[in-house]
């Protein structure tokens, strides 16, 4: 299974969601509502889902992420081939859950860290278009 940004944390899902909330609250977003949308619920033709919404500016958000699906080879089988323990796979499952709840949160502190309304990516991306290659990105940068 792919390792990424959280993905050992266990920070609870409710706990990640909450900071998410006071962020927009922060940033004067209104109407925020949170959710899951799980069998036997899902529409024909989606995927169980989880979401934020709110309304900022002006503007409707409306931010979904999927869920795990614990019928997923990659969660409900162990690497010889045999399938895992239910218990197993539901604590997979739930380690996704707040992996993707956290990484929600840090796109999000990464939206508004400019305080223009500009996002991290509006600031970097046009300066990258002027470098042929990655050499150059990483003198910029300097080395880590």
């Amino acid at each position: 299974m792919a390792k990424g940004f959280a993905s050992t944390t266990r920070i609870a899902e409710d706990r990640s969601r909450s900071t998410i909330e006071g962020l927009l609250r922060r940033r004067g977003a209104t109407n925020i509502t949170a959710g899951r949308v799980e069998p036997p619920h899902v529409p024909k033709g989606q995927h169980p889902n989880a979401w934020i919404g709110f309304l900022l500016e002006g503007r409707a958000v409306l931010l979904r992420f999927p869920l795990p699906d614990p019928k997923d080879p990659e969660i409900s089988l162990q690497r010889s081939g045999r399938q895992r323990p239910s218990q197993a796979i539901a604590t997979t499952c739930e380690r996704i859950v707040r992996q993707r709840w956290r990484a929600l949160l840090l796109c999000l502190r990464a939206r508004f860290a400019t305080g223009d309304g500009r996002t991290v990516a509006d600031l970097i991306v046009p300066r990258l278009g002027c470098f042929s290659n990655a050499t150059e990105i990483l003198e910029l940068v300097g080395d880590a």
